[in-house]
């Protein structure tokens, strides 16, 4: 009796399509880029209202990006370990903080005319 062999592709296993590997520093960076560049603008009363919604959908956009890089293309940190959820919600808290202190400083030079 034999026992088949297992067959392998001759291909090697890529961990994905590259796409994410590209977009990743885009939505990131660039949304965090974004988000500084806004708070400019609020600084400067650039459309009060406008810029304030444009600001925080910026923030929240960031996060969900990250969610979705953390929960569909499985990331991996520094130490090489999965991302999971709990490291997605750290991160969100602190962007959300620094957002917010962000958007209070902008608020505070409205205030102060020195922009």
């Amino acid at each position: 009796m034999t026992i088949p062999k297992h067959q392998t592709s001759a291909k090697p296993e890529s961990k994905g399509n590259g796409l994410p590997e590209f977009i990743r520093p885009i939505f990131l960076w660039g949304g965090i880029s974004a988000l500084i560049f806004s708070a400019v603008f609020v600084a400067m009363r650039k459309a009060p209202g406008l810029v304030d919604f444009i600001f925080w959908l910026i923030a929240i956009w960031i996060v969900l990006v990250r969610y979705v890089d953390i929960a569909y293309f499985g990331r991996e940190t520094m130490k090489i370990h999965p991302e999971a959820l709990r490291d997605w919600r750290r991160y969100s808290v602190k962007l959300l903080l620094a957002a917010g202190f962000l958007y209070l400083l902008a608020k505070i030079l409205v205030h102060q005319d020195l922009i």
